[in-house]
């Protein structure tokens, strides 16, 4: 059977389990696998309990999801969740041609747009509860397998290779290339058949899909994202508030003209600015409160934030360390400027599972309470329906 290139393709973010017809590989892209890391949740990215403060671009998933755990900005222990979607790809993503998606800019930005919520409750002491809304688009992508043509067409010919294979092995077992429809045993030959094409697919695109991974897991990116939160002191949503709201981007960039670096680095550059946001006062000291801190259990604050991310590793296994300086502005207080710095594990544990792991600290607030920062996060997505 020959490859249908024009045939439609779901755009959905490329899929966690191979198991598809050799002919099936590249005009249905959705059955293939580039299990990158799962992308930061934005909108756990404005409540502040991301294992980093810099958003990391990468290709969206049609769904995602994250477990969060750890200390928060302000020092308090939390717990949570987010759930990100791509909406226009798991709406319309079967839809969408790959001739399309590779020839429509506003077709991509479509299918990149993002969205996602994430809550946190505090624990012990502390009761609040916070939820976050996020928005989030990418204006480039140099990652995205779609649009590699040369990966794309090694998947067709991977694929007539293996259908090729397997009709020859037919013919000399002494049965058709094909399965024949008038024979008694066709439904159970079809069935072999499809099996013995996957498993000689499977073969030999997976060398394939480990060099795309490896190629890839870093290229250069952008995204600009915006995020209004809510927070209930209390943990009740009848006293859930609004909470203001950031606008950041970040941008990626993977050497990918640097030998040595294309393979095993990235940089990240992100500035973020954060309106109305209701903060937590850890002051305790009169001297610290007479000298311009709030003396309130709460104040609100607008802050601008701009760091760097170093990233080095690979698509399975990597680590960053990060620089984010901070300037805070307390509502009728002084502002501050301070500094804070993470170092990051990442760790592929399966197909579509991750664990991140930070931890870090403060320096230079002027009321001395520089915090020490922990948080972890286990990271589940698909790309699939």
């Amino acid at each position: 059977m020959p490859i249908n290139r024009t045939s439609t393709i779901s755009v959905l973010l490329l899929a966690s389990v191979l198991s598809v017809q050799a002919q099936n590989v590249a005009t249905n892209a959705k059955n293939t696998t580039l299990d990158f890391s799962i992308p930061d949740s934005p909108a756990a990215n404005v409540l502040g309990v991301t294992p980093s403060s810099i958003t990391k671009p990468t290709t969206p998933r049609s769904f995602a999801t994250a477990l969060l755990n750890g200390f928060d900005q302000n020092g308090n222990f939390q717990n949570g969740i987010s759930l990100d979607t791509a909406p226009y790809l798991l709406a319309y993503g079967d839809k969408v041609s790959l001739s399309s998606y590779q020839h429509s800019y506003a077709l991509r930005m479509f299918s990149r747009f993002q969205t996602s919520i994430a809550t946190t409750k505090g624990t012990s002491t502390d009761k609040s509860s916070k939820v976050g809304l996020a928005f989030q688009v990418t204006l480039f992508d140099f990652g995205d397998p779609r649009m590699n043509r040369g990966f794309l067409k090694e998947l067709d010919q991977a694929a007539a290779k293996a259908a090729e294979n397997v009709a020859n092995a037919r013919r000399a077992a002494g049965k058709p290339a094909l399965p024949d429809p008038t024979s008694a045993n066709f439904d159970q030959d079809s069935k072999d058949d499809i099996a013995q094409k996957t498993a000689e697919t499977n073969k030999l695109i997976d060398p394939l899909i480990s060099r795309e991974k490896a190629a890839a897991w870093n290229r250069s990116s952008w995204i600009i994202a915006v995020a209004p939160s809510w927070n209930s002191p209390t943990g009740s949503t009848s006293d859930l508030r609004w909470n203001g709201g950031a606008v950041w981007t970040s941008i990626s960039y993977g050497f990918e003209q640097v030998p040595g670096l294309r393979d095993s680095s990235q940089i990240i550059i992100e500035t973020q600015y954060h309106n109305k946001e209701l903060v937590n006062n850890t002051v305790s000291s009169t001297s610290q409160m007479n000298a311009g801190t709030p003396n309130s259990t709460t104040f609100l604050q607008n802050s601008w934030r701009t760091g760097v991310r170093a990233v080095i590793g690979g698509p399975e296994t990597n680590g960053s360390f990060e620089f984010v300086y901070i300037n805070a502005r307390p509502y009728g207080f002084k502002s501050e400027d301070y500094a804070k710095l993470t170092f990051q594990l990442e760790k592929k544990l399966a197909n579509n599972l991750w664990l991140t792991f930070s931890g870090g600290g403060e320096s230079g607030r002027q009321n001395g309470q520089n915090k020490l920062l922990v948080m972890s996060s286990f990271k589940w997505g698909t790309s699939s329906h």
